[in-house]
């Protein structure tokens, strides 16, 4: 079973929010990501789409996304309904920042060392 990470729950925040087309510009600027990032987040929302039976995003050229009001209203009961599971998948950025916060204590350690020594 596919779990959309914030992203993806924030793109289909927007989706269900907005009323008529959503141009995917829109959605750029308002993410702040690329292109090539929204397609491959459009896939995930798709594949959970589908596992829920609810239709999936096609954007349509010059016009953007459409999601009927009957198709928000299972996608919003679905996500309120969501069950997290025991973990959760990070964002690249995320993944990063986690690094870093985990190798602090050991850079520390080794800045006392040195100050030590000298």
């Amino acid at each position: 079973m596919s779990n959309l990470n914030q992203r993806c729950e924030r793109i289909l925040s927007i989706l269900t929010h907005e009323s008529g087309y959503v141009p995917l510009s829109r959605l750029l600027d308002k993410t702040g990501i690329s292109r090539r990032s929204l397609y491959y987040d459009i896939c995930k929302i798709n594949e959970w789409l589908i596992e829920h039976n609810i239709e999936t995003l096609e954007p349509e050229r010059g016009k953007g996304i459409l999601i009927t009001a009957e198709n928000k209203e299972k996608i919003l009961a679905e996500l309120d309904e969501k069950e997290y599971e025991d973990y959760y998948q990070f964002l690249p950025d995320e993944r990063v920042k986690l690094i870093i916060c985990l190798k602090l204590p050991t850079l520390f350690g080794v800045l006392n060392l040195e100050k030590s020594i000298l």
